[in-house]
């Protein structure tokens, strides 16, 4: 397949993803799109129409490890009734519980795309950029008692108090999470060798 025609086919179904979890959102009356995995997919499917994949892998730096979690504690709560987060849902139907477990494999889906390009310095660039962006719009326009992203709050997320956490939240995020998923993106890269 061509490969422009190939990008603009990833990125219709990356749109699609954008689609089902704003679908899902307004049917569960929930109007807050700053959660990284309801929004994730708009910037994932813009990186691969302008065909930078090194973007859409700085995506991925960002929520690959995190939606797994969430996946396997989604699945843990629908099982077992009880809720290791605060910010798990109740499961309310099957569109919503099909919908929240596709929507979180967004980063996989766009991994599954990308694996053969080596991430590099630049991912890691656009990684924190988009960190910073995403704590901007936390700061700005939403609460504490939302929990979005972690970014105003920590205890929703661990019992542990963590002194001067909103200020630290980048470096930490791109510590804990970003890095090791850079490692993750280069050992799989390596291994398609």
């Amino acid at each position: 397949m061509e490969k422009n025609k190939k990008y603009i086919l990833i990125g219709i179904f990356f749109l699609f993803i954008q689609a089902v979890a704003i679908t899902r959102n307004i049917a569960s009356e929930y109007y807050s799109f700053f959660w990284f995995c309801d929004f994730a997919s708009l910037p994932i499917a813009i990186g691969f129409f302008l065909k930078k994949e090194s973007f859409v892998k700085s995506i991925i730096n960002i929520g690959l490890v995190p939606q797994w979690i969430y996946i396997v504690l989604y699945l843990y709560k629908i099982f077992s009734g009880i809720s290791v987060l605060e910010t798990i849902p109740d499961a309310t139907n099957v569109f919503y519980i099909t919908s929240s477990i596709f929507i979180h494999l967004s980063t996989t889906f766009a991994l599954l795309f990308t694996y053969k390009v080596k991430p590099t310095v630049s991912t890691l660039f656009s990684s924190i950029v988009f960190l910073f962006v995403m704590y901007t719009l936390a700061l700005f326009f939403t609460t504490t008692e939302q929990g979005i992203n972690y970014v105003l709050s920590s205890k929703t997320l661990t019992p542990l108090v963590i002194p001067h956490y909103i200020e630290l939240w980048v470096i930490l995020t791109f510590l804990i999470v970003v890095l090791p998923t850079q490692l993750i993106q280069y050992g799989i890269y390596k291994k398609s060798k």
